[in-house]
């Protein structure tokens, strides 16, 4: 009866098999023949799998003497596909006995032993099934990455080693004659190796924890198949010589949203110009597949092609401010991108951080249906002339032609587009504040006052001063289109008492907070709205207050809880009081 000798390493299984009863007595201990394959039984794993006579001193060699045949003096033994680390797993391995397919490997002992070198597929692969087409796309993927390697950390090298190694492990079962493989299918099973090689938790954990150039650079290669790993980004530091912005897209075609991410990508760079001026891009969506009427986020990367930090932060601030200044146009809602046709980008939003927790810029191209036709009744009573005036300047006249008067904040809200504010600085108490620019929706309840008020007082001609233009405090809720200025008319040596109080009642009726001068300021904070889909602290900063303990004092202001990240004793304190430079 038959001796069986096994030895176990690190989960790695060899089988010698000295057998007289039929298994398979193809490898002798002493004359091999070295290179013959067979279907043989392993009792460790308990299955038939395919395996490859060794001389003794190959396998040594190749694993570093990690493995050797059991026995002194044996010099062959059966090498199990399963000895592979990172083989296809024991289904894949595994035989049918009674189908005689044994004989000579088709391929040189080395291939059982990936090293990751690209020539693996041409020399090992290719030679066990001759399909030249598929076999060179494969390689000039993993040439990719060797060229990708070269301009990437240590880490980043690691990273690709492993890789490259990780794919060609996964396959090394279709190098043994008796698993089935055929060109129609090799493809297939390449890509899904490399799918499964880049997509796996531990290599995806390791690319995750490279620094932004790697994974930039690493992608720059493989961008047309693994555009869904740019989104480990995400936990990686952004560098001084790159941006992220987030636009939120809908009513998208039924394509893959990688496709579309890398499409929208290239649009935008090449309509500002973004390779001309020394920038590089990289696109992708958390999403795999579009829901109707959903809205996705897409995170685009803008980076500087060399690393460099001189001055790109500049150069990349200003392809962004023109970015801006397409969304203020209204030229923004709708964009051509490729193959996926139009698409409707509804917000873009400038990170500061790669979590996007905190926000440079936050603008929407298009506001709610509500929004739009309360501001075309106020512009319709005023083209009629109906005790409304909506100034076409700023009071101040700083600023005055920059789109943000009370008039044009009307009439682009009523055309469905957010309204512009201003971008100048004015001294206010002493203190200097500036305008932040950019666009914002005008908030539904604070436009429903003004109709309200027109609508229920005929004394009184309404002159709109201000709504998001014009210069206020630096925390002003005129920036986050909740509030508005009304003028008030003298009566004998001081401002209309009567008219004051109206307009001040009507603004406390409607849920809101006012104070006066020459001039009546009405912000109602809509808490709806800033309680939707924000995050960190910036639904707090958006309303003109700060994040703090509420065991601080809210100095001439009132706090304001959920509007903050962190536990529930940190709140928002938000400022009641809010001077205007722009008094008539």
């Amino acid at each position: 009866m038959g001796a069986l000798f096994r030895l176990l390493l690190l989960s790695w299984e060899i089988v010698v098999f000295i057998n007289h009863y039929g298994v398979s007595a193809g490898c002798d201990t002493v004359k091999g023949p070295a290179g013959d394959t067979d279907c043989v039984y392993s009792p460790h794993n308990g299955l038939f799998q395919a395996a490859v006579c060794m001389p003794r001193k190959e396998i040594e060699t190749f694993t570093s003497k990690h493995f050797s045949c059991r026995g002194r003096y044996t010099q062959y033994c059966w090498y199990l596909c399963t000895a592979t680390a990172g083989h296809g797993g024991l289904s894949a391995c595994e035989c049918n006995p009674n189908v005689l397919v044994s004989g000579k490997s088709k391929v040189p002992l080395a291939c059982y032993f990936p090293t990751g070198n690209c020539s693996w597929f041409t020399e090992c692969l290719g030679k066990r099934v001759n399909c030249s087409s598929t076999i060179k796309a494969a390689t000039e993927r993993c040439n990719n990455l060797d060229t990708a390697s070269q301009s990437v950390s240590e880490n980043g090298q690691e990273w690709v080693n492993t890789t490259k190694k990780c794919i060609q492990n996964n396959m090394i079962h279709y190098l043994y004659p008796q698993i089935n493989l055929a060109c129609n299918n090799m493809s297939k099973i390449i890509e899904s190796s490399e799918t499964l090689c880049y997509g796996e938790k531990l290599y995806e954990s390791q690319f995750c924890k490279l620094n932004f150039w790697d994974v930039v650079t690493i992608h720059g290669y493989l961008s047309a198949f693994y555009r869904n790993f740019l989104l480990c980004i995400s936990t990686t530091v952004l560098p001084p010589w790159s941006k992220l912005v987030i636009f939120y897209v809908k009513n998208l075609p039924d394509q893959d949203l990688d496709e579309i991410a890398g499409q929208l990508g290239n649009t935008l760079s090449k309509k500002y110009e973004w390779s001309k001026a020394g920038l590089d891009h990289i696109a992708a969506s958390p999403a795999r597949l579009p829901v109707k009427g959903q809205t996705v986020p897409v995170r685009v990367y803008i980076y500087s092609k060399t690393q460099s930090s001189e001055n790109i932060s500049e150069v990349i601030s200003e392809k962004i401010k023109e970015l801006k200044m397409d969304i203020a146009d209204g030229k923004m809602s709708s964009l051509s991108v490729a193959k996926a046709g139009n698409i409707n980008i509804t917000q873009v939003v400038g990170c500061k951080d790669p979590q996007c927790l905190s926000s440079t810029f936050s603008m929407l191209t298009e506001c709610s249906n509500t929004t739009k036709q309360l501001a075309c009744d106020i512009l319709d009573a005023h083209n009629r002339d109906k005790n409304i005036t909506l100034l076409d300047y700023h009071v101040s006249k700083e600023g005055s032609g920059d789109g943000a008067d009370s008039l044009s904040n009307i009439k682009d809200t009523c055309d469905g587009r957010p309204a512009k504010r201003s971008n100048y600085s004015c001294i206010i108490k002493k203190e200097e504040h500036t305008a932040p620019g950019d666009t914002v929706c005008l908030d539904e309840l604070i436009l429903q006052y003004v109709l309200d008020l027109l609508n229920t007082s005929s004394t009184y001609t309404l002159q709109i001063n201000a709504l998001a233009g014009s210069c206020h405090t630096n925390t002003s809720l005129h920036y986050s289109g909740m509030a508005v200025d009304l003028q008030l008319n003298w009566s004998g040596t001081s401002r209309d008492p009567n008219q004051t109080k109206a307009y001040q009642d009507a603004c406390t009726e409607a849920g809101g907070w006012k104070h006066n001068g020459t001039h009546v300021h009405c912000q109602i904070v809509n808490w709806k709205q800033t309680t939707s889909s924000q995050s960190g602290d910036d639904r707090c900063k958006d309303i003109g207050g700060i994040c703090q303990d509420k065991s601080i004092a809210c100095d001439n202001g009132q706090y304001r809880a959920g509007l903050c990240a962190g536990n529930s004793d940190r709140q928002c304190c938000v400022p009641n009081s809010d001077p205007s430079a722009d008094e008539e």
